[in-house]
């Protein structure tokens, strides 16, 4: 059975690889060292990726609907930004947010996110994120067990849990040979801390890659002072690959 897997951009239909690279603000790819730039290149030929990443997560794939990267969620409580997902995994019965990183320092703790300030809407927020968590977790999520946690993982986790799908899972996707220490560490914590439910996992990939040609002169070009370069960006990654990436490998968290 063959299924059209559709393409998006926050929620703006693609009809084509190509055409989805139309759709991002320049903003998005004015550095070639941004992780959106590697990501759109891993996703080029997406059936192969799927398989591929269904392995490692264990779970099937293949009848995925759609991809749909800087997928939003909207707070469920309170008042904020949404959260955008760099690419959400769609199908009949999965939901899988894929948050990448390449060369992105550590992200801000819930406790820095929330300030000194109790009973804020920053408050709020955080419990709107956590409900939608809860509804997959083995017991409840408090607080104050998350607040040395990245903020940015709580509602990227939340955000996967918002279709309800009984094959969910958030995937740190590692763009190098290896994972850095503190990506295992904070994705174990909010294991533990949700436990097992066999519903929604959390998982750590990397792949390692190699810059081709047409990105190893963006770079240049980088190096040399250009910072408005998502026209040249988006050319690259339209002409032809421009990293060569090795094997997938999850990472034992164990």
């Amino acid at each position: 059975m063959s299924f059209v897997l559709r393409l998006s951009w926050n929620l703006e239909q693609a009809a084509s690889f190509n055409a989805l690279l139309a759709l991002p603000p320049d903003s998005a790819l004015d550095s070639p060292w941004r992780s959106v730039v590697p990501l759109l290149d891993f996703w080029r030929k997406p059936q192969e990726r799927l398989s591929e990443v269904g392995r490692r997560l264990g779970v099937n794939l293949i009848s995925t609907t759609e991809l749909a990267f800087e997928f939003p969620v909207p707070v469920q409580k309170g008042r904020g930004k949404s959260s955008f997902t760099d690419v959400m995994i769609i199908g009949p019965d999965s939901a899988i947010a894929v948050e990448a990183k390449y060369t992105e320092p550590e992200y801000q703790s819930v406790r820095d996110w929330l300030g000194a300030t109790t009973g804020s809407n920053r408050e709020h927020v955080l419990a709107g994120w956590l409900g939608l968590l809860n509804a997959y977790a083995n017991k409840p999520l408090e607080r104050n067990a998350i607040l040395d946690l990245p903020y940015q993982l709580i509602h990227r986790g939340a955000s996967a849990c918002l279709l309800g799908q009984p094959n969910t899972a958030l995937v740190y996707l590692i763009f190098g040979a290896s994972s850095p220490q503190h990506y295992r560490e904070h994705i174990t914590q909010l294991t533990a801390l949700i436990g097992k439910t066999g519903r929604m996992s959390l998982n750590v990939l990397t792949c390692d890659l190699s810059p081709l040609s047409a990105v190893a002169e963006l770079e240049q070009t980088w190096k040399s002072g250009e910072r408005r370069m998502a026209d040249s960006v988006r050319k690259a990654l339209a002409d032809e690959p421009c990293y060569s990436f090795g094997d997938l490998q999850a990472v034992d968290l164990r």
